[in-house]
This record gives structure tokens, sequence and C-alpha cells, in this order.
């Protein structure tokens, strides 16, 4: 059974919000019991039939966007209720899920979801490194911040999180001390990329990963390639592939299992709201909030305008939603660039 939406709640959203949701509910099955009030809010307003027609065009995108990985895990997720499994009844479950089918419209046709958000600089204490010794990184705020260190790789740091860092000669060494951190390594098969938590060593050449620490708890999770996980003294290690995940609690054997994903990239996700600004002013803000640079050369395309709420670390989506509204393509410059050209 779906709860009965009601007129009035459908109003105390903004259009794009509420498409999202009529748009969510008829792909879980609610489309006949939401047919009237559709029907007498499509009737209040233009900007509504605008919202619902971008909504639709959307949710097909999405509903194919299984390669992906946030993507598939929404769609995952959409699509997992069924007899044996409680629908998404309460306000906030529902109010969850509207609010990711708006990110995913907003990320797929560049709607403009001209919404004020309050920009905070994190206070994050670097503490020097000695020669040859380590730096010591702190997130003394409520949100995630992200770093990039010397050798190429992105490391983001949830709030309260600390970790040392230790990238000289042939050493790519972090430890976390505590909290929980993010990373997308540079891969460099002479420098394997090492992070010790809980007692435990993960060693990587190339990807990315998510590492949880708690008082009794390690959790690591891959999100792409593959880790090694094994006692930092030494001993068998463990080996995980994407979408895997590593359980260690005190006393405890650990455990392998299949990883949330979507949740690992989601937690320290940043984004961004442009309203009518140039392609120039927007890859700025891009390249100082993600791991990657956007490069704008050509006066023309630096000149283009753009408006939409995007994620700052996946210039791959970005540049799949900006060439929706503007002939432009994104061209590989390096490992972690890409160049907004014409798309001719």
């Amino acid at each position: 059974m779906h709860d009965v939406l009601s007129l009035d709640r459908l109003k105390a959203m903004d259009p794009d919000e509420a498409a999202a949701l009529l748009v969510y509910r008829r792909a879980d099955g609610a489309g006949e019991l939401d047919a009237e009030v559709l029907s007498a809010w499509l009737r209040i307003h233009p900007a509504n039939a605008a919202a619902w027609e971008h909504a639709q065009a959307a949710w097909s995108d999405f509903d194919g966007a299984a390669d992906e990985d946030v993507l598939a895990a929404l769609r995952a997720e959409a699509r997992r209720a069924g007899p044996e499994r409680p629908r998404w009844r309460s306000p906030a479950a529902v109010a969850a899920a509207a609010a990711a089918v708006v990110l995913v419209i907003a990320g797929a046709l560049g709607l403009g979801l001209h919404r004020s958000e309050g920009s905070k600089s994190p206070h994050v204490a670097q503490t020097p490194a000695p020669a040859g010794g380590a730096e010591v990184y702190e997130n003394r705020e409520v949100e995630p911040e992200g770093f990039r260190l010397a050798d190429g790789t992105w490391m983001v740091l949830d709030a309260g999180s600390a970790a040392s860092i230790a990238l000289a000669g042939s050493r790519r060494e972090v430890t976390l001390v505590r909290g929980r951190a993010f990373f997308d390594v540079m891969p460099d098969p002479a420098r394997p990329f090492a992070v010790e938590a809980g007692g435990r060593s993960i060693v990587v050449l190339g990807t990315r990963f998510d590492v949880r620490l708690q008082p009794t708890e390690l959790r690591v999770s891959v999100v792409e390639g593959e880790v090694s996980v094994g006692p930092a003294g030494g001993g068998p290690p463990i080996r995980l592939g994407a979408g895997r995940q590593l359980v260690a609690r005190e006393g405890e054997q650990p455990q392998v299992t299949p990883a949330d994903v979507g949740q690992a990239l989601e937690w320290h996700a940043r984004y961004v709201v442009f309203d009518n600004v140039t392609l120039a002013e927007a890859a700025a803000q891009l390249n100082r909030l993600g791991p990657d640079q956007l490069i704008v050369r050509d006066p023309a395309v630096a000149g283009l305008r753009i408006s939409g709420r995007f994620r700052a670390d996946d210039l791959e989506r970005f540049g799949r939603s900006l060439a929706v509204v503007h002939p432009v393509r994104l061209a590989p410059r390096g490992a972690r660039e890409w160049e907004v050209v014409p798309a001719g």
C-alpha cells in the first residue's frame, strides 16, 4: 500500500521537487492513486507542467543509467521494493527518495534548481611535517572536506576525522587516526598506497575506497578497483574487489559482504549550484571543490552560460549534462584533467 499524496503537500514543495516525487511514485506503482492530485497540481501553474515534463525525461535517463555508480545504486534501491520488503512509506523516506531523484534530474538535464545554499569554510588543521615526517590533517568542522595530496591522490576527511600523511620518497602511507576517509588514489605501480586503520593495513595501487574507523569496528568499502586488507604487523591479507566491503569488529573474525557503493560515494559528495554563470566561472568553482581539473581555453566556450546543480567530484557526468544544452564535449588532457571543447 502507498500513502495518499495530498495537493497541499505538493503545493508546499517547489515544482522540481514535487515533479520528482510524482515521477518516483509513478515508477513505484502509485500512478493511478496519484492521477487526480497530479491533474489538479498541473493546472495550478505552467511551471508545474514544465517541471513534470522535465522530470519524466530525466527519469528515463535515471532508469537507464546503470553504468554510473551512484545512479545505479539509487536505481537498485528504488526498484528493490517488493512483497517481502516494506515500501518507503514514512515522510522522511519519501522525501529522501524525492531528493535522490531531484539530484538525478539536475545532473541529467542541467535544470536550474535556484536554491540558496550556505557556503562554509571548514576549519581544517594541517600540521607541517618535519623533514621526512608525516603531515597531520584534522577536520574540525561539521562537513566533509577534500584535499589533493602531493601525489595527486584525492582524500576526503569526514567531520571530526584526522589522518597523518607520509609521501616522502618511495613512501605513500596514511594513518587514519580517527573517523572516516574516502580515497581516490593516483596510480603509481612503483609506490603502492597504504592506509593503516584499526590495526590493519589497506594496500592499493590505484582505486577508490572508503575507510570508516569506529571504537570497536573498522569498515573498508571498495568503490572501484581492488584493495588488500591485512594485519598491520603482517599476516594473510584479504582481497576486496569493487562493490565489496570488509567489516572487522573487536573479538570477531573479519567479514566480507556486499558494499553500499551509493552510500560510500554520497556521504562526502559536494554539490554546486550555478545560476546563469559562464562556463569559465563554473570551471573555476568546480576546480576548487573536486579532485579533477576542468580546462576552458576557447573564448567562445568559456562564455557559454549554465544553470543547475552538479556534483563537484564527477566532471564526466558534468560534461554529459553540459552536452545536453551546448554543442561541447569533454576531452581528456591528463590523468585528472579535462578540457571543454566544441563538439564538432
